[in-house]
């Protein structure tokens, strides 16, 4: 019998692409017959009549996961928290799935013995991926976005290192005040869709194929992320060749 699991978020959820994840990785490595469902709920209204307890919430087989959740009335339009936690533990889901389910979806044993197989813990999978890929330490704009590539860029080594640069400009600038610069460099993340650049803390996440990935904040580049993660993830580390700049359709500027 196929399992209903609903994850209801709200937009805008920071914790929303973490329970995604943790869903399909515990759907997965159960080898579950699972009907996953995202349901976005749209405000103080929806949230009332859906008995809502806030963003993150998971439902298996429209029961609340929490224990006790049945017993609550303040349903919100609201962040969730579980123990001060933005996502609910991994060991509350296997107990709903479990307790609705019974021995059924223990896992077999060649499933259990198949160790490659299964996924990492889920709080590795929480934390957001960011794909290796060439970005100017000096103006701090992707090759990959400008269309270039490390063979085409400018190689610059600094204290034994080998950084790649956009233009012989760049290395100049680059120069001035070289360790600042880099630990800009290590706060950026490039959307895989448009190419785009952006520190973390302003970045959003979006979970495909079982793990978490920075993304802009443009709806369309999470969308179509999940519908070809494997091509622009793979474009991202420069492994697709890229035309240059893109929008946020995906689509060439030039």
């Amino acid at each position: 019998m196929t399992m209903n699991i609903d994850i209801l978020y709200t937009e805008d959820c920071p914790n929303y692409p973490f329970a995604v994840a943790l869903v399909n990785e515990v759907v997965k490595e159960l080898n579950l017959d699972a009907d996953v469902q995202e349901v976005l709920v749209r405000g103080p209204e929806e949230a009332r009549t859906m008995h809502f307890l806030g963003s993150p919430s998971i439902q298996v087989n429209w029961v609340d996961i929490e224990p006790g959740a049945s017993e609550r009335t303040d349903f919100a339009y609201a962040c969730r928290t579980y123990d001060g936690e933005g996502v609910p533990p991994r060991a509350m889901l296997l107990s709903a799935i479990t307790g609705e389910s019974g021995p059924d979806v223990i896992p077999p044993a060649d499933v259990e013995e198949d160790v490659e197989d299964i996924p990492v813990t889920a709080t590795s999978a929480h934390e957001p991926k960011m794909i290796p890929t060439p970005i100017c330490p000096g103006c701090l704009s992707s090759l990959v976005r400008l269309g270039m590539h490390k063979t085409t860029s400018v190689a610059h080594n600094y204290a034994g290192r080998e950084y790649y640069f956009c233009s012989r400009g760049c290395v100049d600038v680059f120069e001035r005040d070289a360790e600042r610069y880099l630990l800009e460099l290590k706060e950026l993340i490039v959307c895989p869709v448009c190419l785009g650049e952006r520190y973390q803390r302003s970045a959003s996440y979006v979970a495909a194929e079982g793990s978490v990935y920075f993304t802009c904040r443009a709806p369309r580049c999470g969308e179509l992320l999940k519908e070809d993660s494997d091509f622009y993830l793979k474009r991202l580390a420069g492994k697709v060749a890229s035309a240059g700049v893109k929008d946020h359709d995906g689509c060439s500027l030039g």
